[in-house]
């Protein structure tokens, strides 16, 4: 009766524990779902805008941040496809397998990530399964990574591209596109980050996680996680604005001097993330891009508190730089529109201001809210990235499986639904893990 007692009291405190993830993690994919739908829409109102205006130049920069975002993202999600040698599949990508080379060539392998992942929680709500979950947790987390790169490559640069809009062609008033369109890209950049870091929080042990900080609720770290990150992406935005805005021209010159001294940093850090020589340079010329706009632990080795705050030091430096530089343009030659010098003076100082309290806010989370554990990865003697085995179907299904596959999604007779049932026995059951994510959770818990 004891027995039967306590698991009782056991099966409470795990549901006490499971709902809030589930409805944390509904919110969050519905939330991003729209987002991603609203930001597809904002990106095409723009450039018909741009182009209505005659702000050429404007759109060609649009243009390349898009298109070369999304060249970017399909080149990782494909190199990782054949990393893992195509065995980790679901059964939409393995009914696709053929095809998903063509996916990816003309950008529509993200998409493609995405379908997999619905369609197998719909295969998992009706034939339950925790290897397919495991599967479908493997999907999730490439995804989240890939938004992050994503972020940085598209959605950071265009809030800078907007805000420069604003200084320089609406008079400090910026227009509804302009002011929706940099409020989405902000909060892509914060919903990202913060289901980036459910993910990395996904890896802390069992055993440590109530006992791994101060604070007893764990809503307080990820308040304070996304607090720091959108003071210090905001204000690191703004300065890059505010000095385009005068140095239209400079500003590449300033980002290229930049991402050269931290692709350089990159390297000397010896990240290794990829496992192909190509993949590696990849991954590093991104982390380059990444900390041009934020800091990424992205698979550092060693310690790398000393490395972050010599970063923090350097941009908050360069953020200063910016806004005096910025300052002084505006005292040299002012604008047509009156602005005073107060004002722009109160701007200036605010900016690098709003950076300090963000490193403020992220020294109090690593001292009392950031878990103080240690990852033991199997990944530190195989570089650079996933294992797993295949759960569910293997091998490529036959052309009738596909075909009743086909007509399950397009008609949802459940007398196609056969096809989807997984094979009874241990290869149901076996998991898979998201080496990829463990690495990155062990650099930024290291």
């Amino acid at each position: 009766m004891e027995e039967s007692g306590s698991a009782g009291e056991g099966g409470v405190k795990n549901d006490s524990k499971v709902l809030p993830k589930k409805i944390w993690t509904f919110f969050t994919t519905f939330l991003s779902l729209n987002l991603f739908v609203l930001d597809i829409g904002l990106d095409i109102w723009a450039a018909v805008k741009l182009f209505e205006e005659g702000s050429y130049w404007s759109l060609s920069v649009l243009l390349v941040l898009l298109i070369g975002s999304a060249v970017l993202t399909h080149i990782y999600s494909w190199l990782w496809y054949t990393y893992d040698e195509f065995e980790i599949l679901t059964y939409l990508e393995e009914t696709l397998r053929s095809y998903l080379r063509g996916f990816h060539f003309f950008l529509f392998g993200i998409h493609v990530r995405h379908a997999a992942i619905v369609t197998a929680s719909v295969q998992n709500f009706y034939h339950k399964s925790s290897g397919l979950e495991s599967v479908i947790r493997y999907r999730k987390q490439d995804l989240r990574i890939l938004r992050i790169f994503e972020s940085y490559s598209e959605s950071a640069p265009q809030v800078v591209l907007m805000l420069t809009l604003a200084l320089r062609q609406e008079r400090w008033i910026p227009k509804l596109l302009t002011a929706l369109k940099t409020l989405v890209s902000l909060a892509s950049i914060a919903l990202s980050e913060l289901r980036y870091y459910h993910s990395l929080t996904s890896y802390i042990p069992k055993d440590t996680e109530d006992t791994c900080c101060f604070c007893f609720v764990k809503g307080f770290q990820y308040f304070f996680y996304f607090m720091w990150k959108l003071l210090l992406v905001s204000c690191r935005l703004v300065a890059l604005a505010l000095f385009a805005s005068v140095e239209p021209c400079f500003i590449f010159t300033h980002f290229l001097c930049f991402w050269l001294v931290l692709f350089y940093f990159a390297s000397y850090s010896e990240t290794h993330f990829m496992k192909s020589p190509r993949g590696k340079w990849l991954f590093r010329s991104t982390l380059g891009l990444i900390w041009y706009f934020s800091w990424f632990s992205g698979v550092v080795k060693g310690k790398t508190t000393k490395r972050m705050l010599f970063y923090h030091f350097f941009m908050l430096l360069d953020v200063c730089a910016l806004c005096g530089m910025w300052y002084w343009r505006m005292s040299l030659d002012p604008p047509s529109i009156e602005i005073s010098c107060v004002k722009v003076a109160v701007t200036a100082a605010v900016i690098p201001a709003c950076y300090v309290c963000g490193l403020l806010l992220k020294a109090y989370y690593f001292l009392a809210l950031h878990p103080k554990c240690d990852l033991n990865s199997e990944s530190d003697e195989v570089e650079g990235n996933t294992t797993g085995t295949q759960t569910g179907n293997k091998g490529k299904s036959n052309f009738k499986e596909k075909q009743k596959y086909l007509r399950y999604l397009l008609t949802g007779d459940e007398k196609y639904a056969d096809c989807l049932k997984l094979d009874d026995g241990e290869s149901s059951q076996k998991q898979v893990e998201n080496l990829r994510m463990k690495e990155l959770a062990q650099s930024f818990y290291t």
